[in-house]
């Protein structure tokens, strides 16, 4: 059995009714985020969730809105005083990306909390109790390449 809590489902604009995209997972004692756009924290406080227990960030694809609420998320869990590692999962593009922007944030390797990034490949990417989460790749087209002249 598992848990998801959609703590923001809206494209790249937040309404006042949606956030950014943010889903948390819990499920054998395991706590993780799919995505984390801006305004997580507090949707994740509303949810009565809190932060303690959290241990990975798997990032879905390269687009900032599921990205930009990491840098506030790793400060609050550093105010917190969390000790456990934040591991941060994503496509090498993306922990690239990521890492720049977290360096630009806090002065790499000393973050307020330790990170690891975890660059993605094809199979499981963590697994407890009985579930396990796995990766894929896919492939997608531009979209000019499904446009009729």
């Amino acid at each position: 059995m598992f848990e998801a809590t959609f703590l923001g489902t809206a494209a790249s604009t937040p309404s006042a009714e949606r956030g950014l995209p943010a889903v948390l997972v819990q499920a054998a004692g395991e706590r993780f985020l799919i995505d984390c756009g801006e305004g997580t924290q507090r949707q994740m406080l509303r949810a009565g969730s809190g932060f303690r227990r959290l241990g990975h960030v798997l990032l879905t694809h390269a687009h900032l809105d599921h990205v930009l609420g990491l840098g506030g998320l790793i400060a609050t869990l550093g105010l917190m005083d969390l000790r456990e590692t934040l591991r941060i999962c994503g496509s090498r593009e993306r922990m690239h990306f990521v890492a720049q922007y977290l360096g630009s944030l806090f002065p790499l390797p000393r973050a307020p909390v330790a990170l690891e990034f975890v660059e993605l490949q094809p199979g499981p990417v963590l697994t407890a109790g009985q579930f396990t989460v796995s990766c894929f790749p896919v492939i997608s087209s531009p979209p000019w390449a499904t446009m009729q002249r």
